[in-house]
């Protein structure tokens, strides 16, 4: 319940400004912290009563760098090859922040979710800006001086403000509302999981 108004406007806010505010990332961690005293009282469902007192806790705080040094490895790797920004710290800072909520068995929930929704918005926005791009290209092929057409498309293209731009899909929200899934259903996701990966011989 305190985590939900908060989701609600990260969504928002990344999918109408592209921008996630940090005090959004900060009650999020505060409300990981409170689920870090909680598990002191109540144990994780992920964890058996053998478990040591600081598993549960060893666990939240690797899912936060996880969280946010994964979109941070992203973002370098785009910037030092593509030359672009991957990702925002916006998105980093909200990332770091779930981990703390939800763990690193619930980390994989959240990236799965996030990741699978996603995709169904954005093969839908890369088909059209291939379209867009072939439109434009006839538009200047079609074009008196098609030099003077290429130099007006460009100049279109920079007047855009960021949270216009059609080829940008906000990625903040489906990690919201993984995280958000993940919450609601997490003693759902804790007993497949945990089933899952004991084939494997994995302690929990």
């Amino acid at each position: 319940f305190l985590a939900t108004p908060v989701i609600v406007i990260v969504m928002m806010s990344d999918r109408l400004n592209l921008i996630i505010p940090d005090e959004c990332s900060i009650a999020l961690a505060i409300i990981g912290v409170f689920l870090i005293i909680g598990d002191f009282f109540e144990r994780d469902v992920w964890f058996t009563e053998q478990a040591a007192w600081y598993v549960p806790l060893r666990n939240r705080i690797i899912a936060a760098l996880i969280g946010g040094g994964v979109l941070f490895l992203i973002n370098f790797i785009c910037l030092t090859f593509l030359g672009k920004e991957g990702m925002g710290q916006g998105d980093m800072k909200l990332l770091a922040a779930c981990g703390l909520i939800t763990g690193c068995y619930g980390l994989i929930v959240v990236l799965y979710v996030g990741i699978i929704v996603a995709l169904f918005f954005a093969v839908p926005l890369i088909i059209r800006k291939y379209k867009r791009k072939a439109d434009e290209k006839k538009e200047i092929a079609n074009a008196e001086d098609p030099a003077a057409k290429r130099l007006e498309i460009a100049r279109r293209k920079a007047q855009i403000h960021f949270a216009d731009d059609p080829d940008y899909l906000a990625f903040g929200p489906f990690l919201a509302l993984g995280t958000a899934v993940y919450m609601a259903m997490e003693p759902f996701f804790a007993s497949k999981m945990i089933e899952y990966f004991s084939l494997f011989n994995l302690a929990f």
